[in-house]
């Protein structure tokens, strides 16, 4: 009896560890890096870059030092494009020309600007949110990305591409 009870415990144990693992995994935000206008290294998780959005001129709010600078277009915006790092904290203000944004564009001009990570569980009006892009002009890393940004729902997808101003 005991040994069948053993058993039942072990079958039990191991299907709730793989069950964790499967969660943990569910749970990883996708980044790709763009480089060229091509995703390198997504290995087996082929993906298409959003060009219709990242590229063009869809109705876009325009954010600098905190604050909505224009909006553009007649449609309500598909895209935020912040200017500088520093204006992340807009994100988390209730604002109803968000509900339909499908895209925010941060743009990061400095090492520095890593230092203001954005949490996106903190951030709510956002329902249509699919994609981060994030620009950078210096060279940064994948690992520097996620710990940017943190909390993202494992439905959006993150872009990065390291630019050289010119």
């Amino acid at each position: 009896m005991i040994h069948k009870s053993s058993l039942t415990l072990y079958i039990f144990l191991f299907c709730i560890s793989l069950l964790s693992v499967t969660e943990v995994s569910a749970q990883e935000t996708k980044i790709f890096e763009i480089k060229n206008g091509s995703i390198i290294n997504s290995g087996n998780n082929a993906k298409t870059i959003p060009t219709q959005l990242l590229y063009s001129l869809k109705a876009t709010i325009y954010v600098k030092n905190n604050s909505v600078l224009k909006v553009t277009g007649s449609q309500n915006p598909l895209v935020l494009k912040t200017y500088d790092a520093s204006s992340l904290n807009i994100l988390k203000t209730k604002n109803t020309l968000f509900n339909k944004v499908q895209i925010i564009k941060i743009q990061l001009n400095e090492v520095s600007d890593l230092n203001s990570s954005i949490d996106f569980s903190t951030i709510s009006d956002f329902n249509n949110l699919s994609h981060i892009y994030i620009i950078s002009y210096f060279k940064c890393r994948k690992s520097q990305i996620r710990a940017f940004i943190r909390n993202v729902n494992p439905e959006i997808t993150v872009y990065f591409e390291n630019v050289n101003p010119s």
